[in-house]
């Protein structure tokens, strides 16, 4: 444990002086350490908020962001401050993806009916991996309002599929019946077992695109 560690809320004050630093390596270390006090004790300074919120929206390195990022989100889950919701819903449209990722799956473990809509827009992402994040988020939600934004990825899931081969095209309709699953109510279990009564086709044609991208 470093000497900053220990002294805990004392180091605070200077952690956040250092968020504002021209140096990325030493934005870095001080959000690290940010991270292991609010970990340790929590951040109670009054200027968290306001220093992480700046940090985010003017960090250049994805790394320190998305560090901040989960930060943010952790104090949220405490203190349940609406300032910090709005930060994290604008964080949806991060350039970075990994970020919208994180903070998807943020949002989902609080269990905030209200990010469910911002989610659903995000079903209809150009990238996979965001619109994956996205289901499995709202699958974790539960909420009923994603059913026929769900459903019919169950069919297109069938024509997606990335070049390099690590996602097959059945694996998006795969992700969506488990997110129908999740919810639970009649209506997306019911898609759910006519999708897995006419698997054999689908799986027929992804099991003729992993031979092609064997070859």
């Amino acid at each position: 444990m470093s000497v900053v560690e220990q002294a805990g809320a004392q180091a605070v004050p200077l952690l956040l002086e250092k968020l504002k630093s021209n140096n990325d390596r030493v934005r870095e270390i001080a959000v690290s350490l940010l991270c292991a006090i609010q970990e340790a004790e929590g951040l109670r300074h009054p200027d968290t908020i306001a220093a992480l919120t700046h940090l985010i929206k003017t960090e250049v390195n994805p790394a320190t962001q998305l560090d901040a990022v989960g930060l943010l989100t952790d104090i949220y889950g405490e203190i349940k401050d609406e300032a910090v919701f709005s930060i994290l819903l604008e964080m949806l449209n991060c350039e970075h993806e990994h970020i919208r990722e994180n903070v998807m799956d943020a949002l989902a473990e609080l269990g905030d009916a209200r990010v469910v809509q911002p989610l659903i827009e995000l079903l209809g992402s150009n990238e996979l991996s965001v619109k994956v994040a996205a289901l499995r988020a709202l699958g974790r939600l539960k909420d009923s309002r994603a059913t026929p934004h769900i459903i019919p990825i169950l069919k297109t899931g069938l024509n997606i599929h990335t070049e390099n081969g690590f996602w097959m095209p059945e694996d998006l309709a795969h992700v969506a019946a488990n997110a129908l699953t999740a919810i639970g109510t009649p209506e997306p279990l019911e898609a759910v077992k006519k999708w897995e009564s006419e698997g054999k086709k689908g799986n027929s044609k992804c099991r003729k695109l992993r031979f092609q991208n064997l070859r």
